[in-house]
């Protein structure tokens, strides 16, 4: 019985023991947490903490935001506290969207990342309650190839 115990934990950690390769460019996984600010006021801070799983490094960033989207190493999310769209990177730094854009007419922003996280689409609704218009674009995710796809 001890024995077949032995076996099943070697085989178990020989299946997740992955082979290190000094050459790897793929970034550090990492797992991502979110915390609504204490007092659990929607218009309160959120602290979004990265973790790294490898090194056990972690990196904090605060903002009053919404509609958190993973896209690659990045988050996007709406910022509410300046009608923008932000992105916080790994290492706690947040920065304006590079492309992502509204204007002092948008009154809604929505957005899609698709699964193999190469393009992303996102919509623009402006006008008057009685007379609404969304645009939708389509872009790589670095900005190139932008297109306006609907109106």
């Amino acid at each position: 019985m001890l024995s077949l115990r032995f076996l099943l934990m070697t085989l178990c950690v020989s299946l997740l023991t992955v082979p290190a390769n000094a050459q790897s460019t793929d970034p550090d996984p990492l797992q991502v947490f979110r915390v609504r600010s204490a007092d659990g006021n929607t218009a309160g801070q959120d602290t979004v903490t990265f973790f790294n799983l490898l090194t056990g490094e972690t990196a904090t960033a605060d903002v009053y935001g919404s509609r958190y989207t993973i896209t690659g190493s990045d988050i996007l999310y709406f910022d509410r506290l300046n009608s923008e769209i932000g992105l916080i990177s790994p290492d706690g730094t947040i920065q304006p969207h590079p492309f992502i854009e509204p204007n002092a007419n948008t009154l809604r922003v929505d957005w899609a990342v698709s699964a193999d996280n190469r393009l992303i689409a996102w919509t623009f609704t402006e006008g008057e309650p009685n007379a609404l218009t969304t645009t939708t674009f389509v872009a790589n995710m670095d900005g190139s190839e932008r297109r306006q796809v609907l109106v």
